[in-house]
């Protein structure tokens, strides 16, 4: 399969949702239970993403407590 990550120029709204959206691949959500990113912005999708991220950090630091 070939590399499908965007080399365009990262300034374009497209590169920052395609970036985005490259970001919440890395989390799971149950089909119907999450957001429906497909109407978020741009803005709203990156706030989304930053919670995401910073929920994961905290549960890893949890884990490494325990």
């Amino acid at each position: 399969m070939e590399d499908e990550s965007f080399t365009g120029d990262p300034d374009c709204e497209y590169a920052k949702r395609y970036l985005l959206l490259e970001r919440l691949n890395n989390f799971v959500m149950v089909p119907g239970h999450g957001p429906d990113i497909e109407n978020m912005s741009n803005e709203d999708l990156e706030l989304y993403v930053k919670m995401l991220e910073r929920l994961a950090s905290k549960a890893e630091q949890i884990r490494m407590e325990g």
